[in-house]
């Protein structure tokens, strides 16, 4: 009976470290999912960023382009 008990108590001491260790796995897979989450925010920012800052350029582009277009031909005809 004694050998029963033993063993009982080396698979429930098993089974728990077996547990945590799986809990633990999960936080770590967890909190990779979330920093992986996090890094593509932030890329997908940077990406907005780089676009609106190259919309900017050529949206002040055209506009010089526009104001020179104009100031010719007011030239022009005058």
């Amino acid at each position: 009976m004694w050998c029963f008990t033993s063993l009982f108590k080396v698979l429930q001491n098993l089974i728990c470290h077996v547990w945590d260790y799986k809990n633990v796995l999960i936080g770590w897979i967890g909190e990779a999912l979330l920093r992986t989450l996090d890094l593509c925010v932030f890329l997908l920012f940077k990406i907005e960023m780089f676009i609106c800052e190259k919309l900017e350029g050529v949206v002040n582009s055209a506009a010089v382009n526009i104001k020179e277009y104009s100031e010719k031909r007011s030239k022009i005809s005058c």
